[in-house]
């Protein structure tokens, strides 16, 4: 099930850059749509943000949002979950294509802003719950080659048979910059498949980047790739504290599906 008014057609409840631009002009989403939109553009848009595959994706086109008006209401996870779905048909579609640019598709979704502002933590586990609640929903096992037990390095988020790296951003991230990306809370999606060919270690122009920008180094668990020593939900997960001592594990709670 979606909902029509968080739909650019009234049924697919994905949108592109020129629906959000278009329909952000006729002021016919919420103000706190408007809001993070344009903070997210104004931020992917700095010469300075380190991530350049965020950067050039935006440029491109590439980027698709979702807009997630609860963290709690069961008819927005379902709307979501037909959203996730509608991104990975998309993710699949270019790379039978060879789309060019396949690797620059992301999907990022927008959740309303708190009265006030929380912390990390806190944001960290409404994240966590509403995870697992599309995971939940979802009716498609993990992918074959993944492992479905979150504590092996083998384990990745997935939804509708695609292993996922979810980044979640928090307006609690005041430190690291980098993940603070507006007024609400936002995901930033991307298979873990175009993750990994992305990834350049530690050495990574990206890392030297984000080291620059938040003017503090980037969080160890940032620098390790999924499938290494490190468990699967301090990675493909991804809440960041604005400190590197401590870290922040994703609390999956697992459903068996027949």
């Amino acid at each position: 099930m979606v909902i029509k008014n968080l739909c650019p057609d009234g049924v697919t409840p994905i949108w592109n850059k020129s629906q959000m631009e278009s329909l952000l002009v006729e002021e016919y989403l919420p103000a706190w749509v408007r809001t993070n939109y344009s903070t997210f553009v104004e931020t992917m848009r700095d010469p300075a943000f380190p991530c350049f595959w965020g950067t050039i994706g935006e440029q491109k086109g590439m980027i698709r949002y979702l807009i997630a008006s609860s963290l709690t209401e069961p008819s927005v996870v379902e709307h979501t979950l037909e959203g996730v779905y509608n991104y990975i048909n998309e993710v699949n579609e270019n790379e039978l294509l060879q789309h060019e640019n396949a690797d620059l598709l992301t999907l990022v979704i927008f959740f309303p802003p708190e009265p006030t502002v929380l912390t990390v933590e806190e944001y960290s586990r409404q994240a966590f719950k509403f995870l697992n609640a599309l995971h939940s929903l979802d009716a498609v096992s993990c992918p074959c080659h993944w492992s479905a037990d979150p504590q092996s390095p083998n384990w990745s988020y997935s939804l509708g048979g695609c292993a996922l790296f979810v980044s979640v951003s928090t307006p609690a991230n005041q430190k690291r910059r980098s993940r603070h990306l507006g007024s609400g809370m936002t995901f930033v999606i991307t298979p873990v498949e175009v993750l990994l060919r992305k990834h350049g270690g530690e050495n990574s122009s990206i890392f030297r980047r984000v080291r620059e920008y938040d003017g503090i180094p980037p969080h160890p668990n940032l620098l390790i790739m999924p499938g290494s020593s490190k468990v699967g939900n301090e990675l493909t997960v991804q809440v960041l504290p604005d400190d590197n001592d401590s870290e922040i594990s994703f609390d999956f709670q697992y459903k068996f599906k027949d």
